[in-house]
């Protein structure tokens, strides 16, 4: 953090303003398997549905089905051809040391646990032993969890000129409104009140 002050005074504040288990890695839960505090999913979503969030309620809602259930079914596809995968040591780096525990999953430097993908001194020591690294990434990250997050489909649905009539009072439009700041002027128009004054006045008014 001094080093960071001694940069940019700014972000030195704008950190210790901040509860250090937000931004600090060294702070991050294990078995977490991830590096960072972010929404990306929500962000990759948004922008996928950014024209459909510009179309009519029930259309909107139509795109955002399809493109769900064709997601799901696509990710399961891809999910079923992946190939399944799974003492303590010593990994000593110049002077520094870091015990390596294959039985539990961890790694004295705690970059294991906290991604959980293999640190180098994990990889080191699996490749000691002639035993494949991607046998010891998290569960996260396997093939069988991938596949519970799309188990589930979405059924197909006839068109909208064939869906039963119902009693509910159709939904309007939203009003429109005024957006904050200064409104954008639509054109010059040309002010033909008033008398013309000399040759320039003639001019402008044809």
């Amino acid at each position: 953090m001094n080093s960071i002050r001694k940069i940019d005074h700014l972000a030195f504040e704008h950190l210790m303003e901040r509860e250090p288990k937000s931004w600090c890695m060294a702070f991050f839960e294990v078995d977490r398997a991830c590096v960072t505090y972010e929404n990306s999913i929500s962000e990759s979503f948004n922008s996928v549905i950014d024209l459909a969030k510009k179309r009519p309620l029930l259309t909107m809602l139509e795109d955002i089905r399809i493109y769900a259930m064709e997601r799901m079914y696509k990710m399961l596809l891809e999910g079923q051809s992946w190939a399944f995968g799974i003492q303590k040591y010593e990994v000593r780096i110049g002077n520094d040391g870091y015990v390596v525990d294959l039985t539990s999953n961890t790694c004295g430097c705690r970059s294991w646990q906290v991604p959980g993908i293999p640190c180098v001194h994990v990889v080191a020591t699996i490749s000691c032993l002639n035993r494949n690294a991607e046998d010891y990434v998290a569960a996260w990250f396997h093939t069988s969890i991938f596949l519970t997050c799309y188990n589930h489909t979405i059924n197909p649905l006839n068109g909208s000129s064939m869906w039963p009539e119902v009693s509910y009072m159709k939904p309007f439009p939203p009003q429109k409104r005024r957006l904050p700041g200064r409104q954008p002027l639509k054109g010059k128009g040309i002010n033909l009140q008033g008398k013309a004054r000399g040759k320039e006045g003639i001019l402008s008014q044809k």
